[in-house]
């Protein structure tokens, strides 16, 4: 806690941020494990709110701080939050709709008429009247047999168009090369034989110091085959944390971004958004590459 306290102090980080259990520690970075203790409830400001005042000397400029009286977090402060899925009213159109067919259909089964003295008779079986002579021998029979009319009720059918509900979408592939992020942008690249940082620096608008800043335990970043995490056109790195590469496995298949941040020990929103995955519904396929946020190792 000692260490902590002096990074803190170092950082002129704001004495009421912290996390949501220990207001006297925080993260080094911008994050949603960050929360505002000022604020009534407590909650976690957005992340470019945190790196401009909440870890800086500038978070005395903070309204909340400025205030210093209980209120709620402003919506333009509070941390964004993932829309939950609307109701399908579709679908339970569709439900009621069949329903009342199924409905029609039982009452049109059994057609009624009205007899002579008010009471309802069922005719759906209604039997042939005989003559007189009527003999019994069926060749007889059949000859003074009446037939009667058997009028039948058909009912109309409605054309229902019918909304099939949308799959859970899958999130798109993350791959070598591939841009990735959203107010920051990276790629990650394989060193090749006779590259070195600086023309990687130079081709992605960046500098060695953020290379080798944010990219966790690389010792020897710049040996060829070395899978790297490239900051793409910026060079200050000071408010990030570093990043680790992790493959989704086939044991990973189906498994939903909440999930995976569990099992990697790491925060659903920091995941989501690192790797540009702020979309309902959205799940990392097999063979993608992710950026797993990591606290910078100490020096």
């Amino acid at each position: 806690m000692g260490s902590l306290n002096k990074i803190r102090k170092l950082n002129s980080v704001c004495p009421h941020f912290g996390w949501k259990d220990d207001q006297h520690t925080s993260s080094g970075f911008p994050s949603n494990l960050n929360y505002c203790h000022l604020a009534v409830p407590i909650a976690a400001p957005r992340f470019n709110h945190q790196e401009v005042y909440c870890l800086t000397r500038e978070h005395i400029q903070c309204p909340l701080f400025v205030n210093r009286q209980p209120m709620s977090m402003p919506d333009e402060i509070r941390v964004l939050q993932v829309d939950k899925p609307k109701p399908r009213r579709t679908l339970a159109l569709v439900i009621l709709f069949l329903v009342l067919v199924l409905a029609f259909w039982a009452i049109a089964g059994t057609t009624q008429s009205i007899g002579k003295n008010g009471s309802p008779t069922l005719f759906a079986a209604t039997r042939p009247t005989l003559n007189a002579s009527t003999v019994v021998s069926s060749s007889n029979l059949l000859a003074t047999l009446t037939p009667i009319p058997i009028f039948t009720q058909i009912p109309v059918l409605m054309e229902v168009t019918v909304t099939t509900p949308s799959p859970i979408r899958a999130a798109s592939k993350h791959e070598l090369e591939a841009l990735i992020g959203t107010d920051y942008q990276f790629i990650m690249h394989i060193v090749q034989a006779g590259e070195t940082l600086d023309q990687l620096a130079q081709q992605y608008h960046t500098n060695v110091a953020a290379i080798e800043t944010i990219n966790y335990f690389q010792n020897s970043p710049g040996w060829s085959g070395t899978l790297l995490v490239i900051p793409v056109g910026f060079t200050d790195v000071t408010m990030l944390p570093s990043f680790v590469v992790y493959q989704v496995a086939e044991k990973d298949r189906g498994t939903t971004i909440e999930e995976l941040a569990g099992s990697l020990k790491v925060s659903p929103l920091d995941l989501k958004y690192y790797n540009d995955w702020m979309n309902e519904g959205d799940r990392p396929l097999v063979g993608d590459l992710i950026l797993v946020p990591r606290r910078r190792p100490m020096q």
